[in-house]
């Protein structure tokens, strides 16, 4: 395994495709399901289906943002702790993954319920997870911010070219 040190640039660009294929997976999921109910193919249209599914949906979406947002800050706090801006960045990183799949999986599950039921109430939930997804794209003054970097550390994110973590890959 080996250590490749990433620039600024690199690393937003990373972050932001991750970002952006999460969302993609959302928005092409939601596409398919609603093509596929626009040709009858999955649908049910027992309503009690529709009721047992109202509330799974609704524990899902709830579950998602808040448990993404506990671990996000618990997380959060761990890294403003550190002295590195190497150690910070490697772990702000994890911390947004972790994050953003909690967010997605709040918006899979109403998808889903929409495939089987064809019942717009869960398309137009997911909408408001992939919205609220959506917002949440990484950035280097939300990172600047979130772990409260001293002037010297925002003036490295700022620089494209300035060395700010590690990545670990294999070889």
């Amino acid at each position: 395994m080996t250590t490749q040190k990433q620039t600024s640039g690199e690393y937003f660009k990373a972050l932001t495709i991750v970002h952006f294929a999460l969302l993609a997976g959302q928005v092409l999921f939601a596409l398919v399901a609603l093509l596929l109910n626009t040709q009858n193919l999955m649908t049910t249209t027992e309503d009690s289906l529709k009721n047992i599914l109202i509330p799974i949906v609704l524990i899902f979406i709830i579950n998602g943002v808040i448990t993404g947002q506990i671990m996000y800050k618990k997380r959060l706090d761990k890294l403003k702790k550190e002295d590195s801006l190497f150690q910070k960045m490697s772990g702000y990183r994890s911390v947004i993954i972790v994050r953003l799949a909690f967010l997605e999986s709040a918006s899979f599950v109403p998808i889903i319920a929409y495939l089987l039921t064809a019942n717009f109430v869960f398309l137009g939930s997911a909408g408001i997870a992939i919205t609220y997804f959506f917002m949440l794209k990484p950035s280097r003054n939300k990172a600047a911010m979130d772990l409260e970097l001293s002037p010297a550390d925002k003036i490295k994110i700022v620089d494209d070219t300035a060395i700010i973590a590690e990545v670990k890959s294999q070889n």
